[in-house]
């Protein structure tokens, strides 16, 4: 006569492990799924300074908000005095950049300074160390005319315009403009 009992343990050990493994996976899964998909990002560093454009998405239906983030990061560990010799104010929010948009061809299709304008007056800001500056900028798929662009691929870059730039003793003027993002209309 054969006890079961001894058998019964070593059968569900295999089939409990399995199971435990299974579980353990799905969790897993689950987990890295709920992430949300990494934002585009290109920036161009000239220190002390790193300038750069975010897109939470690079593919878009016609007609619908682009929206980006561009943003000026004090990548030092000194007090950085910023001079803009004019800036744009939308929607109570100081527009410091710009952006361009061009088509396949090269050619812009949107410029928001072109849009926009900027009024000419002297704005100073003050980044501490590791401070940034960050502006959002919507674009709603429409060129320089107002008409919704065509169904396409464009690249979206940003721009600082000339800036004046002092840390500590030391003055310098730039302009800075991130590498492009390629981006779909659809």
């Amino acid at each position: 006569m054969t006890d079961n009992s001894l058998l019964s343990p070593r059968i569900h050990r295999p089939i409990l492990l399995v199971s435990v493994l299974l579980v353990a996976s799905i969790a897993v899964s689950v987990y890295f799924g709920s992430f949300k998909p990494r934002a585009t990002r290109a920036s161009i560093v000239s220190s002390p300074l790193e300038f750069s454009i975010e897109l939470n998405k690079t593919d878009f239906q016609q007609g619908e908000n682009v929206s980006m983030l561009v943003g000026l990061k004090n990548t030092s560990n000194e007090t950085i005095d910023i001079e803009w010799s004019s800036y744009n104010v939308e929607n109570g929010q100081r527009m410091y950049f710009d952006f361009s948009v061009t088509d396949e061809n090269n050619t812009v299709v949107y410029d928001w300074y072109y849009i926009h304008g900027r009024a000419a007056a002297v704005k100073h800001k003050t980044l501490m160390p590791e401070e940034q500056l960050i502006v959002v900028y919507p674009w709603f798929t429409r060129d320089l005319n107002d008409v919704l662009v065509p169904k396409g691929n464009y690249f979206v870059k940003a721009l600082t315009r000339p800036i004046d730039l002092t840390v500590g003793n030391s003055s310098t003027s730039l302009a800075l403009e991130t590498p492009t993002i390629s981006i779909a209309i659809k």
